[in-house]
């Protein structure tokens, strides 16, 4: 043993005279700890050169352990016989610090060439979204400003004839069936739009602090005339000592109307629609990663519900797919071009059923933190939407 050998081992040269070479020599596995077979054994065995693996600790005499690279060749005297072996070997420390190093800064390159990438796509669909959204919606908005000139010019008509042709109240019925139209695109685009706008995190997302006894009522007072049109009952039901929610407004305000947008077009006459809200615990939340998925958040549910309906349980999983249509609720998506006059009357109140409103309510639930599910059984449907009293802010 040379001094470098003294020195990595621990062990001087007469300790080790005489000594078990596994006792001065003793290798482990770095990540197993299983003991290493030492390469003399093998140099000898197999009369050539043999080298440790790259990740191999050596034991010192004081049971530390140090990081080497080693090898082992046989020794031979003048006829070729081999009469011994020599080790050699070095602290391998230094040369794994220099490769990690490599290896970090290697990494951080191509994180920072991810990144790049990332923000080129990011802007490409920004740039997407900003096109298609103009040049989807003027023609739309185009077409829409005619039917108004038409309806303009079609009313001066009216009053100039004393008499009202029947052709006059065709045109009508037709110039109604266009703005319908026309309205059932521009929503729909809308609601396709919005669906990108979360998928990339471009939603604009601004924080209130609000009471929810407060704002459910003034939220479902213009349903409460549309209820009662379609003899239906509306009734609310919030706790009067609510802690405050803080969350998106105008988010919240969409997700309530899409829902009850959807329980007033479903709902027989008769029959009862409510709107509740109740403090709960939430779980296994995807949306808080920092937070163990054991770890109740403080949350409420709203809870929207309408009788005469249910949702057969195969259907319950797609309900929130988009421009999927119920099987027994398909009949009233199917009108005849005379059912238009009667649909033209509640085309505003129902947002013409662009198909896309259960899906876009999904989403932006999801965008603020929460989760919403479905249950529909013993005659009643129930949509509960689960958020968290306080809403972080997005990444």
């Amino acid at each position: 043993m040379n001094q470098v050998a003294e020195t990595l081992t621990g062990w001087q040269l007469y300790e080790a005279r005489n000594q078990l070479l596994e006792k001065i020599f003793s290798l482990v596995d770095e990540q197993s700890k299983i003991p290493v077979l030492n390469p003399i054994h093998t140099a000898l065995e197999q009369k050539t050169t043999a080298y440790l693996s790259d990740r191999t600790l050596l034991i010192t005499k004081d049971k530390k352990t140090i990081p080497i690279a080693d090898s082992a060749a046989p020794l031979r005297d003048n006829q070729g016989k081999i009469t011994g072996a020599v080790l050699v070997f070095r602290d391998d420390t230094q040369r794994r610090l220099s490769q990690e190093r490599n290896l970090a800064s290697e990494r951080a390159h191509q994180l920072e060439i991810q990144m790049a990438e990332l923000q080129r796509l990011n802007q490409l669909k920004e740039d997407f979204l900003a096109a298609t959204s103009h040049e989807m919606r003027t023609p739309l908005s185009n077409i829409k400003m005619a039917i108004t000139m038409l309806e303009t010019i079609l009313d001066r008509r009216r009053m100039i004839q004393s008499g009202k042709p029947p052709e006059l109240n065709a045109v009508a019925r037709y110039i109604n069936i266009l703005r319908y139209e026309c309205e059932r695109e521009l929503n729909l685009i809308d609601d396709l739009l919005n669906m990108r706008f979360v998928d990339a995190d471009m939603y604009p997302l601004e924080l209130t602090s609000m009471r929810l006894q407060d704002w459910l009522p003034h939220i479902t007072e213009s349903y409460q005339d549309i209820a009662q049109t379609q003899q239906q009952i509306l009734k609310v039901e919030v706790p009067p000592d609510l802690p405050n929610v803080t969350t998106d407004l105008a988010i919240l305000t969409r997700i309530l109307s899409e829902l009850l947008m959807n329980a007033c077009k479903h709902t027989p006459l008769g029959a009862i629609i409510t709107v509740g809200v109740q403090l709960t615990q939430i779980f296994n939340q995807l949306n808080f990663p920092e937070i163990s998925p054991d770890v109740p958040i403080s949350g409420v549910e709203i809870i929207v519900s309408n009788s005469g309906v249910e949702i057969p349980v195969k259907e319950q999983a797609q309900i929130f797919e988009p421009f999927y249509r119920i099987s027994q609720n398909q009949n009233q998506d199917k009108l005849s071009i005379f059912d238009y006059t009667q649909v033209m009357q509640n085309a505003s109140t129902f947002n013409h059923g662009s198909g896309l409103g259960l899906t876009l309510v999904k989403k932006l639930v999801e965008y603020l933190q929460g989760n919403i599910t479905v249950t529909s059984s013993q005659g009643w449907t129930r949509f509960i939407v689960q958020l968290p009293l306080t809403l972080s802010e997005h990444v």
